[in-house]
């Protein structure tokens, strides 16, 4: 398995300046590649290469090397997408192969610049010491230089390979419910609330408004010092509960289940469909809309900065270190379906947290009982099987398919 590390590099004022010269010149040299590329629409690697790299190497004072990947750059970002030419910031990544980079133990490094090598010292911190326990740097795959422009600081971004741990087989399924309020519910009982995040992106919300209100210099300074912190502690709380789930899997022998929610976003505040309906007697067909659910600009950006698929993310690749297997299992009705009699019925969810079954009258925290749900749908191997409290001949017919598991660095 693959695994980045970010190291911190420490210049001296001097090599600050030539490390930010050569991300100019390199992303420079992108955008006249990238013109070239995109006038000629030819965009293999070879066929750039040979129509641009001599010419590149009298008119630019970019190394051989450098050029080489630059042109590698361009030709991987046109991979998905063709139809629109390409443009590079001053300060973008640059990557840096062992021809570009060599390791002097773990004290610094030495980087090829536009005119000369330098030796930076690197300062390896806890996590990163921890992970590159045991691994030679001199052998790991390709780094990315990048620069931190609120920092002020520079980084290398390090590949290695990761020993997988193997996967352990079990029957036994912890199911997790992803939301908004309680950040996940498991169907052990626990719940992990989101009252904190939500205060936090609050209070980073009223701020950005009244220092964008006041549009001074002092107020900008400030918006600028600020940009990023609200997504730097959603990520480390998402990195921290990412953990704490794997390891209680990986505690109690289970695998995890997750729901898939591809496409969530897509079902609140979008826009009315139009449909092409011909209507007789008239030679142009009219336009029907169907009818738009209103929903308050508030609620859409709470759905927008929902970061489940970052958890998601993070409890995959965790998981995979770990050796815990992770299904996903589609997410229809399982707020509105009894774990216990297997009834569907939208009037089972009484209220927000309350959920009381209609049939049996089961009743339950409604995210508890919907990662008991999602748990119940990964225990089973076949779409016909029951006989683990599922009465799936009640249950709609999408969410009646086989779960899948949930591959990561593949």
């Amino acid at each position: 398995m693959k695994l980045s590390v970010k190291i911190n590099l420490n210049p001296s004022s001097e090599q600050h300046i030539l490390l930010l010269e050569t991300m100019r010149l390199f992303n420079k040299t992108c955008n006249t590649i990238s013109q070239t590329a995109f006038h000629n629409q030819t965009f293999g690697k070879w066929s750039i290469q040979k129509l641009i790299y001599h010419d590149l190497r009298k008119t630019t004072s970019i190394p051989a090397q450098l050029l080489i990947r630059a042109i590698a750059v361009v030709c991987g970002s046109y991979k998905a997408e063709k139809k629109k030419m390409h443009w590079f910031k001053e300060t973008s990544s640059i990557p840096y192969d062992t021809r570009l980079r060599t390791f002097h133990k773990s004290e610094s490094v030495s980087l090829r610049l536009w005119n000369q090598r330098i030796t930076v010292p690197i300062i390896l911190g806890q996590y990163q010491a921890h992970r590159l326990n045991g691994v030679k740097l001199s052998e790991t795959g390709e780094s990315d230089l990048i620069y931190d422009r609120i920092q002020n600081r520079f980084y290398l971004v390090i590949t290695f390979d990761q020993p997988e741990t193997p996967t352990q087989q079990s029957s036994k399924v912890l199911g997790l419910d992803l939301g908004i309020k309680f950040l996940v519910a498991d169907s052990d009982g626990a719940i992990y609330t989101g009252a904190q995040v939500e205060q936090t992106r609050n209070r980073y919300a009223e701020l950005r408004k009244r220092l964008q209100a006041h549009n001074s210099k002092a107020s900008y300074r400030h918006l600028k010092k600020l940009s990023g912190k609200e997504h730097r502690y959603c990520k480390d709380i998402d990195h921290c509960l990412s953990k704490q789930i794997v390891q209680k899997a990986k505690g109690t022998g289970r695998s995890l289940a997750l729901e898939e929610l591809k496409g969530i976003r897509d079902q609140l505040g979008r826009r009315p469909e139009r449909k092409r309906v011909p209507v007789l007697g008239n030679s142009a067909p009219l336009s029907v809309e169907k009818p738009r659910k209103h929903v308050r600009k508030s609620v859409r950006t709470l759905i927008n900065k929902w970061s489940f698929s970052q958890l998601r993310l993070f409890i995959a690749y965790k998981a995979k270190i770990a050796g815990v297997r992770v299904f996903v299992v589609p997410a229809y009705y399982s707020s509105q379906t009894c774990n216990v009699c297997g009834h569907v019925s939208k009037s089972n969810r009484i209220s927000r947290d309350n959920f009381r079954c209609k049939n049996c009258g089961h009743a339950e925290h409604a995210d508890i009982n919907a990662a008991k749900v999602i748990s119940q749908r990964a225990s089973v191997n076949r779409p016909t099987a029951s006989g683990v409290g599922l009465t799936f001949t009640r249950m709609p017919y999408r969410a009646r398919c086989k779960p899948t598991d949930l591959s990561v660095g593949r």
